[in-house]
């Protein structure tokens, strides 16, 4: 069955070359999640490429389909094929309980090479025994069992086989709206470049997907699907309008479909949340306490110690526990689809770094230009946001003696990667010395790179992907830096300790909306389009967290905002070189202790001139619930644009505060004492 089938032959890229390999097994050993567009290996003399439509690698040109079957057999395995976005999952069914038998060699028989964790009942000479198996391939007898009652039989069986079954859940980022223009309620695709729509997304096993999106403006009297349903064939089933402005969305498969087609703005869809499938598994045995991922590791592995760490997420989280411990061991993790709902406990053990982008490791000069590079990619760039490139420290952002913070850690530069600039035209590009530009046309990306840098080691990247919890729950993160992606934590509770989220095109870098009962302890958010620390919430779901020593730098909006049904508590901390530092809004309530805002201004390259530079700022009046409100306790403003300041007649309090050295030190009726 084809759905989206592309009756032109594919004309593949050349834009990251993986290495050689000596077989497809040595390829897919080192890359067991697949590649991305773009990317190319040598494999025994012979080109192969990344299909991104059938999910495979390729020889050369073909006609291609948007699902792919194959399947994966393991230790764990999902009821139902689940093939969504492009990612395999698995089919079929196992389960530990092999069922009854008359006699041990009856079961033997049956079973002949058992594995740790799989029982059944024998009955012998009248009397039935559970039978364990223990060590693999043998039987071994256990207890009597009263076989008269059937109740508790059939609770004994569910009650086994919930001990080895978990729900897996699955984030899909805005990187799955691939293909241009939007699908109409008939099926058919208009050409509008405005819009962005997903492959078709097989939703077999797919119990429900959660979208928050935009499709249509707030004024909007128009509107379009947010999803249509296709059947067998490609026909479509059903559809799903959206509503005017900003929405979520639950929609649930309805009876006859087999594939759903997404449909997003395309200026907002870095904007878009969630997209959410999942499946339950059954494993043969008990699920793991812990286990251990690692860039070196190997899914023959158990993953049950750091000397046997397995190396896909898909492997692992069949392993692990609902709310067990993943760790991370030391290294760089490309394009890992996280899900925060699976873990309760995700742990980096070295330098672990989660790098979520599209990149490019190969250009041309472009003709007539001496600084300008192009590359053909086959999804551009929003305009307006920014691109970086990787791990070229920003010198810009290098710290001074006299800006030395413990918040810093001892970083050398606030930027760990350069900041690419949006530009208006090519020659722009050519003509900027002082800072790095790109300009996209069509598909052809046109950008200026570091003097001396090389781009197969240090590519410029696009961000592209969100870390995110789909169902909420309670986790603890720690040591984790996460480069290009922001970090959802909408309907979560936890911690997030020694964790660093940076250069981002998103509302924030970290994102805490309708999170209640978490602690951020440690913790960055840098380089984002807009806030770094930002959180919304609602009367029904409100947000109340504590930031407890965390460092906001280099937004190009507020290191920290609160809004709307938000409470904040911040103890130490840094907030510097942001458009402002730290700005409760819109009926936010924040409470700052001992926290340091410095050299917060409208006058940075990335901030621009429409931002306040404030140090701290109660502004705006919240459109439901309590007014915005602020309370700043021996803090510290110095060398911003405005020191401490309010827009509004009540419920700012600065006790015992310095702001000093700013444009204004106080501004408004800031209540001192």
């Amino acid at each position: 069955m084809n759905f989206y089938k592309k009756e032109t032959t594919m004309n593949y890229q050349r834009l990251n070359n993986l290495g050689d390999f000596p077989s497809m097994d040595a390829l897919w050993a080192r890359y067991p999640e697949g590649g991305r567009e773009g990317d190319y290996a040598t494999v025994g003399g012979e080109d192969v490429f990344w299909d991104r439509y059938k999910v495979r690698w390729s020889t050369g040109d073909e006609e291609s389909h948007g699902r792919q079957l194959t399947t994966v057999n393991g230790d764990c395995l999902v009821s139902g094929d689940l093939t969504v976005g492009g990612t395999l999952r698995y089919s079929g069914l196992r389960t530990a309980f092999k069922g009854f038998y008359d006699g041990l060699a009856a079961l033997v028989a049956a079973c002949a090479s058992p594995e740790p964790g799989d029982w059944a009942y024998v009955t012998e000479d009248g009397t039935t025994y559970v039978y364990r198996c223990a060590t693999a391939g043998a039987w071994t007898q256990g207890e009597a069992v009263d076989m008269s009652d059937v109740t508790g039989l059939t609770a004994r069986v569910d009650a086994l086989e919930q001990s080895h079954r978990r729900r897996i859940y699955r984030y899909f980022a805005d990187d799955v709206f691939t293909e241009t223009g939007l699908m109409r309620a008939d099926g058919s695709v208009s050409t509008s470049s405005a819009y962005l729509h997903t492959a078709p997304l097989a939703v077999e096993g797919v119990e429900r997907f959660l979208l928050y999106n935009k499709l249509v403006s707030e004024t909007a009297t128009t509107f379009f699907p947010i999803v249509v349903w296709l059947g067998a064939g490609g026909g479509v089933v059903g559809h799903v309008d959206c509503t005017a402005g900003e929405g979520s969305y639950e929609l649930t498969p309805p009876a006859g479909a087999e594939a759903a087609v997404f449909n997003a703005l395309r200026t907002f869809v870095v904007q878009t949340d969630k997209t959410l499938c999942h499946a339950d598994i059954v494993s043969a045995k008990p699920f793991a306490r812990r286990i251990y991922l690692s860039p070196q590791g190997s899914d023959l592995n158990d993953g049950l110690s750091a000397d046997s760490p397995v190396l896909s997420l898909r492997r692992a989280n069949t392993l692990l526990a609902p709310d067990g411990e993943l760790v991370m061991l030391s290294g760089d993790y490309l394009n890992l689809p996280i899900d925060l709902s699976n873990y309760g406990r995700l742990t980096g053990a070295g330098r672990v770094r989660c790098i979520s982008c599209y990149r490019v490791t190969a250009a041309e000069t472009a003709a007539g230009y001496t600084r300008v590079l192009c590359a053909t990619i086959d999804k551009p760039p929003t305009r307006g946001t920014y691109l970086w490139q990787h791990d070229v420290a920003d010198a810009a952002t290098a710290i001074l003696p006299s800006e030395v913070h413990p918040a810093q850690e001892g970083t050398t530069h606030r930027l760990p990667s350069t900041r690419i600039y949006p530009a208006s035209s090519i020659a722009e590009i050519e003509a900027s010395t002082d800072v790095l530009k790109w300009y996209v046309s069509g598909t052809t990306l046109y950008f200026s790179k570091a003097e001396g840098t090389d781009l197969a080691t240090h590519p410029v990247v696009i961000p592209r992907r969100t870390i995110s919890g789909t169902v909420g729950g309670t986790t603890a993160v720690r040591n984790v830096a996460f480069l290009y992606a922001p970090l959802l934590l909408t309907g979560m509770h936890g911690l997030l300790e020694n964790v660093s989220v940076g250069m981002v095109n998103a509302a924030g870098a970290i994102r805490y909306d309708g999170t209640t009962d978490f602690l951020m302890c440690r913790c960055e958010a840098y380089g984002c389009s807009n806030d770094g620390f930002n959180g919304h919430g609602t009367a029904d779901s409100p947000s109340d967290i504590v930031l407890e020593n965390c460092w906001g730098h280099d937004n190009c909006d507020d290191g920290e905002s609160c809004h709307e049904h938000c409470t904040v508590t911040s103890r130490g901390g840094l907030y510097e070189y942001n458009g402002s530092g730290c700005t409760p809004a819109s009926g936010g309530r924040a409470a700052y202790y001992g926290t340091m805002a410095r050299k917060n201004l409208p006058t940075h390259a990335w901030t621009g001139s429409s931002r306040e530079g404030t140090g701290f700022s109660a502004q705006g009046a919240a459109p439901s619930g309590a007014e915005t409100a602020m309370l700043c306790h021996a803090c510290y403003a110095t060398a911003n644009s405005i020191g401490i300041r309010t827009t509004l007649a009540t419920g700012t309090h600065a006790i015992g505060c310095i702001s000093t050295g700013n444009g204004t030190d106080y501004a408004g009726n800031v209540e001192r004492v």
